[in-house]
């Protein structure tokens, strides 16, 4: 008998859960984001909405995925947020919801869907530049200048510098950010934000 996985202790469904259940299904078209099936009740296909994180008191909107019975019954067995995923991509209906998580887990903001669509690669990209340590250079710095932070020279220019831990730095003006490698002194750009 397969493992089922419990939503997190202590976690409870908002009051409003009904309606912000409904405002997911109505954006995914009434349709399952993952196999694309429509909501049909009498093929067994009836929409649900999804904690993917399994904290069902958590329902910022990449947390909540629109899944036909059928494909919430195998993602809620395999799917782990919190488990490192490095070796392969994602697949192409879970990519926006885990960027999203990864916005928040690596750089403690919340981003919309459109923002997190802008950013995809680059939000994609901060779970192998954490756990492995990839850097990934995919824009020019922003013009605007800034002071040195905690000492360090920059060869670039950034301005609102924000240390977001472990050796991490983050542009508040143009969402760039790097870290600051063992082997070298130097800051080497890493980008997580805007377009690419």
């Amino acid at each position: 008998m397969a493992h089922r996985r419990k939503s997190k202790e202590g976690s409870s469904y908002p009051s409003n859960w009904r309606a912000i259940a409904r405002a997911v299904k109505d954006a995914a078209g009434w349709r399952c984001i993952r196999c694309d099936h429509p909501h049909d009740p009498k093929a067994g296909r009836t929409l649900t909405v999804h904690h993917l994180d399994m904290d069902c008191g958590n329902n910022a909107w990449w947390n909540l995925a629109a899944l036909c019975q059928s494909c919430h019954l195998k993602v809620q067995n395999k799917v782990v947020m919190e488990r490192p995923w490095v070796l392969t991509e994602h697949t192409n209906w879970f990519r926006p919801y885990v960027a999203g998580f990864y916005a928040r887990k690596y750089l403690g903001i919340d981003l919309t869907r459109e923002q997190v669509m802008a950013r995809l690669p680059e939000l994609l990209a901060l779970e192998r530049v954490h756990v492995l340590g990839v850097v990934a250079v995919d824009r020019p710095p922003c013009t605007a200048t800034h002071p040195a932070t905690a000492g360090e020279e920059l060869s670039f220019a950034h301005r609102d510098i924000r240390v977001v831990g472990l050796g991490w730095y983050i542009c508040e003006w143009c969402g760039i950010g790097w870290r600051s490698l063992p082997y070298t002194p130097e800051l080497v750009p890493f980008a997580t934000g805007g377009g690419v």
